[in-house]
């Protein structure tokens, strides 16, 4: 059979072309990307609500005043704990910053009979490193707070994008299909379909699956007194969300927080059994629990796309790099299985 290397050569072109107008105009288009994947999330409710006799637009008001009211009590909980933990943190940053050099020094000390002078440049060096990252971060937490304006912009229009997409979503893929010549129907409607079904499995999935990893490991680390367990935890959770790198994320940042905060060995041992643990729990029972979140992907495509989306777009990229390439995925799969078909229905009539 012969490669119908024109299609492929069509593709790629328009792959390519996605990924250069999306950097370009990300600043206005990402916004529509986070409205079109809370719709995902909260689709399958408002349709559950609709078959119930609700009508849509209601249900949808009905699913926003509930989210809300998780959020608003959420904020009025938890915000309160996070900022002064953070705050403790700043202010016990000297601490962390001594702590870190004198560990350097001993190790230096140590190499001393091989390299004369080390423990000494080693303290420095590692404490210098230290402290120019923890001002990185803190520069970055004051763009953030200098951004929240822009920040809330960004929400009103998911919000709003997302209640449209809700609303008219079958409208949209009516009107999509519509446009599409007859004999690409059926091939449509399978795409339309099977990105439905994978993507937005996916997406739930991974919400749902990142909301348990967070409590197993709030749980777990004030299980074990880890200091500031509610913000790590918090991290835990929200790093999972990054296949293979999430976990590792918060690997470190746990047992960095157990080293700190002058934890004793078994304080970090502990710390690292959680993590251990929770992704155990996570692996065996919360990932098969939301199989459908799957798209089929080859551990290597995974990583070389979160790599590729984190270079791109930071770790919003990395986030949805794994969507991405699974609705690319689907769509090659798609047409190169509509291209057989017409081929075989060609070969049949002659």
């Amino acid at each position: 059979m012969r490669v119908p290397w024109g299609r492929i050569i069509i593709f790629g072109t328009i792959v390519v072309l996605i990924v250069v107008v999306f950097t370009v105009f990300k600043g206005i288009l990402l916004p529509l990307v986070f409205a079109f994947l809370l719709s995902y999330i909260l689709g399958p409710l408002v349709d559950r609500m609709e078959g119930m006799g609700i009508s849509r637009t209601a249900a949808i008001a009905l699913l926003y005043l509930a989210m809300f009211g998780i959020l608003a009590v959420g904020i009025a909980v938890l915000v309160p704990v996070i900022r002064d933990q953070a705050q403790k943190i700043a202010q016990n940053f000297p601490t962390y910053q001594a702590r870190i050099q004198k560990v350097a020094s001993d190790l230096g000390e140590r190499m001393d009979r091989y390299v004369p002078g080390l423990s000494e440049k080693l303290g420095d060096r590692v404490s210098g490193w230290f402290g120019r990252t923890m001002e990185t971060l803190v520069q970055k937490g004051i763009e953030w707070m200098q951004g929240l304006i822009s920040t809330f912009t960004s929400v009103i229009v998911v919000l709003f994008g997302s209640f449209f997409f809700l609303r008219d979503g079958h409208r949209f893929k009516t009107a999509l299909v519509q446009l599409v010549p007859n004999r690409y129907f059926e091939m449509t409607l399978n795409l339309i379909w099977r990105i439905d079904r994978q993507i937005g499995g996916y997406i739930r999935g991974q919400v749902l699956e990142a909301a348990a990893v967070g409590i197993l490991a709030t749980v777990g680390f004030a299980i074990i007194g880890l200091p500031y367990f509610i913000l790590v935890g918090a991290i835990e959770g929200a790093a999972n969300i990054i296949p293979y790198f999430g976990p590792l994320i918060g690997f470190i940042t746990a047992t960095l927080v157990a080293f700190l905060t002058g934890g004793s060995g078994t304080l970090v041992l502990g710390a690292a059994v959680v993590c251990l643990a929770v992704q155990q729990i996570d692996n065996f029972l919360v990932q098969p629990t939301v199989m459908a979140r799957s798209v089929a992907l080859h551990p290597l495509v995974v990583m070389f796309a979160v790599l590729a989306g984190g270079s791109v777009m930071g770790v919003v990229g990395m986030v949805l790099a794994v969507p991405v390439v699974g609705i690319l995925k689907v769509m090659v799969q798609t047409a190169l299985e509509g291209i057989r078909t017409y081929r075989a229905s060609q070969e049949l009539a002659r």
